[in-house]
C-alpha cells in the first residue's frame, strides 16, 4: 500500500514537470522558511512547494514540509531530588501537502483565496495529519514573483476539530512565476 503511494505521487509529479514545458504561463515554485522557539522547544522547518493555475480562480499544488525538532527534557535525577539532567532529543519530520486553491475575490495585485489542504506524515505510512480549509491572501510584488500569506486554518487535525487564526497562525511564503503574468 506504502508503495503504491509513493508511485502515484512520483507519477504525479513527473506529470508535472512534462507539462510545465507546454504552458509555463500558469507554473510557480516557490515556499517557505520557518524558526519557531517557545518555552524548551525549536521548531526550523523548510516547505519547498510547486503548483499549477489552470484560470485566475482555480490552482493545484503540492508541498513537502520538511521539520527538525528539538526539545529539551528534563529529568529528575533519582538520587538528588533537587538536581536536574537536560537532555535534547532531536526529530525530523516529513509531510507532504497537496491542496486545491479557490481565489474568491482579487484588486488589481491583490487576491485572497482558500486553500482546501490535506497533509500526510511521510514517516508513518502516509499516516493523514490534517484536513481542512486555510484561508489566505497574495500580493503580486512583479510579474514573477507574488507573496502569499496563510492566516489559519480550519478542520481536522490528528482526527480532532481544530479552528485557528490569529498572528501566531501566520505562514508567509514567496512564489517564482513562470511566464508574463502571475496567477
Amino acid at each position: 500500500m506504502k508503495s503504491t503511494k509513493v508511485l502515484a505521487i512520483a507519477i504525479g509529479m513527473t506529470l508535472m514537470v512534462f507539462s510545465a514545458k507546454q504552458a509555463a504561463a500558469q507554473w510557480y515554485v516557490g515556499g517557505s522558511l520557518g524558526y519557531h522557539s517557545e518555552s524548551s522547544t525549536d521548531l526550523l522547518h523548510f516547505s519547498p512547494e510547486a503548483g499549477y493555475s489552470f484560470n485566475p480562480r482555480w490552482t493545484v499544488g503540492l508541498g513537502a514540509s520538511l521539520q527538525n525538532l528539538t526539545h529539551q527534557v528534563i529529568i529528575l535525577d533519582p538520587n538528588d531530588a533537587n538536581l536536574h539532567i537536560a537532555e535534547k532529543r532531536s526529530y525530523f519530520y516529513c509531510f507532504l501537502n497537496p491542496y486545491v486553491r479557490f481565489t474568491f475575490l482579487r484588486m488589481d495585485r491583490l487576491s485572497f483565496f482558500a486553500d482546501a489542504a490535506a497533509s500526510f506524515d511521510a514517516n508513518h505510512d502516509f499516516h493523514v495529519n490534517y484536513l481542512g480549509l486555510r484561508p489566505g491572501m497574495s500580493y503580486q510584488l512583479t510579474d514573477h514573483f507574488t507573496a502569499v500569506a496563510h492566516l489559519g486554518f480550519i478542520g481536522s487535525e490528528n482526527q480532532n476539530f481544530k479552528a485557528e487564526a490569529g498572528l501566531d497562525n501566520l505562514e508567509f511564503s514567496l512564489y517564482y512565476l513562470f511566464g508574463k503574468k502571475g496567477q
